[in-house]
């Protein structure tokens, strides 16, 4: 097809990006927008061709039998992986143009939409459930993106494999099993192996670009529908959000737009809104998913956006995952450290920006005290301590004093109130101090782990936590 993409770029492999430095201002749509990766085809280089293509499918989507469009397209896309990222970038255009979305039709008014279009409200919820079911298939959305097996890489793939990358690649079309997965042993970086660098390189971009457009894809959906999207809300939003923790930063960056098209779509004002208004049932999945994490290595990935893009409401939500994320911690250090780690970290960074300590609004705010104020609090004390110096000495003291004035009044009715509970009594500590005091607790032995990526990952931990 005339859409397949040059993916022999090393870059896209290589870049990387950490879910927890998200930015969660109202800006980071913008910024979002700004480091968009733009696609690069195999046969063009020019933009405008592709703008003419994506116009073609989105009028055919307008004007079309939508149904006949996406059962042909969708054939097309699991039968073939050479033509599975192509097929997906026309229905994510055939949706838009039935939506209305970007079509050039003559004429703007009833009499025009009722001769043009073809799809109704009813028919888009139908189509768009369809393809976001096969966008979010096992072998669709689980597929590797690094280039190499590291220990992070092994764990995020138990439930794919445990000895080499899987990747969708099988490009024959008549082979009745062109749909299953082909294993890439995990050593074909290596001169032994018996496919080249550059194999490996086309097959791991091809996945990126097939993530990416496939949260395109679930974007446009949302567009499309509207508030319509809010019921799909309940099977897309959780596979957007595991996408928004991935290390791959093209991955991690188109899941962030999904987000956003989501947000706005369904009349969500910002991420953090989006959140916490759908956070009972994705801290539901997560609370499951955490139960079975061989069978769900990316659950973790989940809970780390939500605390990434949420406030303060999430925390008495959050507070029985956190302690089942302690406990499985307990259970596996070796195996699951660094992945549960991460969440922790997100957790204390989280919490470092919800409820700051006093000494951070101090630093932040230096003119609280003003110099004059400062000056007369200096002269009351050398007075004070003059006056107490004299009454030592015997200065200033009469005789015929009555010795009554100089006892010691009785103390006051407050201060039996406060000794009523007794001595042994302390004031509970927050349900944030609670939290911090047990992840701390609980992972500052690891600052001794032999792996220097865990050690540091705790060394920042331990500082955020410190900060709350």
């Amino acid at each position: 097809m005339v859409l397949e993409l040059d993916v022999m770029d090393v870059r896209i492999v290589e870049e990387r990006s950490a879910a927890a430095s998200i930015d969660t201002s109202p800006d980071s749509q913008d910024s979002y927008a700004a480091h968009t990766q733009r696609k690069h085809f195999l046969y063009f280089t020019d933009g405008k061709i592709f703008s003419a293509l994506m116009e073609i499918c989105r009028t055919l989507g307008y004007y079309g039998n939508i149904y006949l469009l996406t059962d042909h397209f969708l054939d097309l896309y699991r039968q073939s992986s050479a033509y599975r990222k192509q097929a997906a970038m026309v229905l994510n255009e055939i949706v838009r143009g039935a939506a209305g979305i970007g079509v050039a039709a003559e004429g703007c008014g009833l009499e025009s939409h009722a001769r043009g279009r073809s799809a109704s409200r009813e028919d888009l919820e139908v189509v768009a459930a369809s393809v976001m079911e096969e966008y979010t298939s096992l072998h669709n959305w689980h597929l590797i993106t690094a280039s190499e097996e590291t220990e992070a890489d092994r764990q995020d793939q138990q439930l794919l494999s445990s000895s080499g990358l899987l990747s969708i690649s099988n490009n024959n079309v008549s082979d009745p099993k062109a749909n299953s997965l082909q294993v890439i042993p995990s050593s074909f970086g290596t001169p032994s192996s018996s496919s080249p660098p550059t194999s490996a390189i086309h097959l791991l971009n091809g996945n990126i670009w097939q993530l990416c457009i496939q949260l395109e894809g679930i974007g446009c959906f949302a567009r499309a529908l509207r508030r319509d999207f809010r019921p799909l809300l309940m099977t897309s939003l959780y596979p957007v959000l595991e996408k928004a923790g991935e290390e791959t930063l093209l991955v991690s960056q188109a899941a962030l737009g999904s987000m956003w098209d989501i947000s706005e779509a369904c009349g969500y004002h910002s991420l953090k809104e989006l959140i916490n208004h759908n956070s009972d049932y994705l801290l539901n999945d997560v609370s499951l998913n955490l139960q079975r994490l061989s069978q769900h290595p990316q659950a973790p990935r989940v809970l780390t956006v939500m605390l990434t893009h949420s406030d303060c409401s999430l925390l008495p939500l959050v507070g029985d995952i956190i302690q089942d994320v302690l406990a499985a911690l307990d259970l596996s250090y070796d195996l699951k450290a660094a992945l549960f780690c991460s969440v922790l970290h997100a957790l204390m960074k989280a919490l470092a920006r919800w409820f700051p300590s006093s000494g951070t609004r101090e630093s932040a705010g230096p003119k609280q005290t003003p110099p004059p104020k400062e000056v007369l609090d200096i002269r009351q004390f050398l007075l004070d301590l003059r006056k107490q110096k004299e009454l030592a000495e015997g200065v200033g003291i009469e005789v015929d004093d009555d010795p009554g004035d100089l006892e010691v009044p009785p103390p006051a009715q407050c201060e039996d109130e406060d000794d009523v509970g007794g001595p042994d009594v302390k004031a509970e500590l927050p349900a944030h101090l609670i939290v911090t005091k047990d992840v701390m607790e609980r992972c500052i032995h690891l600052l001794s782990d032999p792996s220097l990526r865990l050690r540091l990952k705790v060394a920042s931990l331990v500082w955020k936590g410190a900060l709350v």
